[in-house]
């Protein structure tokens, strides 16, 4: 399997991850913890890493 962009939707514990195989077309998707996570991405090769951005900011505190 060949992917060149994974898309990561972000939570406390888990994080839903989202790719295409460019050889075939199919999507793929993965829920994997933390730890997991990061387990995940030190096997693959370089790629593009897409992540949502959101968060609240309050004033007098830095998130």
């Amino acid at each position: 399997m060949i992917a060149t962009t994974y898309a990561i939707d972000t939570a406390k514990n888990v994080m839903q991850l989202h790719w295409g195989d460019v050889e075939t077309g199919e999507i793929h998707r993965k829920k994997l913890s933390r730890t997991k996570f990061i387990e995940f991405f030190a096997q693959l090769q370089p790629a593009r890493v897409v992540m949502e951005a959101c968060g609240v900011l309050t004033i007098g505190r830095v998130l």
